[in-house]
């Protein structure tokens, strides 16, 4: 299949290059020259897990027109840049092609939905972990499930080949009916661990683990929990055994919130933390705990933003 990833972070190295491995014709559109230069200069996009290396051919371009038209478009940039990106998606997908958004945060598909034709558009989430070493350079420090659907409702053969297409190239999918809730149960995941992890500069495994910031995380998905419930949403009975999981499945990991405020990049805040915040308040839930961990990330980002 030909493949383009518009993101070249560290989860669009990883899903270019096992689907490269896998035999696919992947192009890779990154944001700077940096990562071309990096391409060249250790002759692919570098993986490295348990300690290893591996270089992987994969063609990088600043220019998605580069690999236009595409049979799938998956867009891994940061939330806030969705809406940047959506027309060039849409375009890059071609009259045919699917866009696929495994993005963290509330919106990116209705984003890309005022872009792109409601039916071309696949929505889920990955619990696969990177973590970006330098421009296309990441170590891969945790394998998850994967889950995806078709954002209008149809479209469910293409999701079931999506999947398995993702499953040869070893990221684990499932397809799912009700995207909505697929997208909320990864939220539930990232409020009980994102914010809390990047603010105090601890790993997913001590904040699921350490007292204080187990704490807040309960906290966190509480709050996350009730507005979802009010919107309607599917919630899964284990919710909070679900979150435990996944904090020791990625023990090591330290949340992608975390890598941002690092590198002093915007932060996916407003997508998460903000939009539980702002969805409560629309529909009169106090989320007193994700509207201080907002305000926190906010006041953070504010020294270099």
């Amino acid at each position: 299949m030909k493949i383009c990833i518009i993101g070249a972070g560290a989860m669009g190295v990883l899903f270019g290059a096992l689907l490269r491995e896998a035999g696919h014709q992947v192009g890779l559109v990154a944001s700077r020259q940096v990562y071309l230069d990096a391409l060249e200069r250790n002759r692919g996009i570098v993986v490295e897990k348990d300690g290893i290396r591996r270089a992987v051919a994969c063609p990088i371009s600043l220019d998605s027109r580069d690999f236009t038209p595409s049979e799938l478009v998956i867009v891994f940039v940061k939330a806030p840049a969705t809406e940047q990106v959506a027309s060039q998606a849409g375009l890059c997908a071609g009259k045919n092609g699917l866009v696929l958004s495994l993005q963290n945060g509330l919106g990116n598909a209705e984003l890309l939905a005022r872009h792109i034709d409601p039916d071309r558009i696949m929505a889920g989430y990955t619990s696969q972990a990177a973590l970006l070493l330098e421009p296309g350079v990441i170590r891969h420090t945790g394998s998850g499930p994967s889950a995806l659907g078709s954002w209008s409702g149809g479209n469910k053969a293409e999701a079931l080949a999506l999947a398995s297409m993702f499953s040869q190239a070893g990221i684990a999918t499932r397809t799912e009916e009700d995207v909505p809730a697929v997208i909320w149960d990864k939220i539930f995941v990232n409020v009980g661990i994102n914010a809390v992890g990047a603010l105090a500069g601890i790993t997913n495994g001590q904040v699921v683990d350490m007292e204080p910031s187990r704490r807040l995380a309960r906290q966190a998905l509480d709050e996350a929990v009730s507005v979802a419930r009010r919107l309607g949403v599917g919630i899964r009975p284990d919710v909070w055994e679900h979150l435990l999981h996944i904090g020791h499945m990625s023990s090591q990991n330290r949340c992608s919130m975390w890598q941002d405020l690092k590198n002093h990049k915007i932060t996916e805040i407003e997508f998460i933390h903000g939009a539980v915040s702002r969805l409560g308040r629309e529909h009169n839930i106090p989320t007193p705990i994700n509207s201080a961990l907002a305000d926190l990330i906010r006041a953070a980002q504010s020294n270099y933003l």
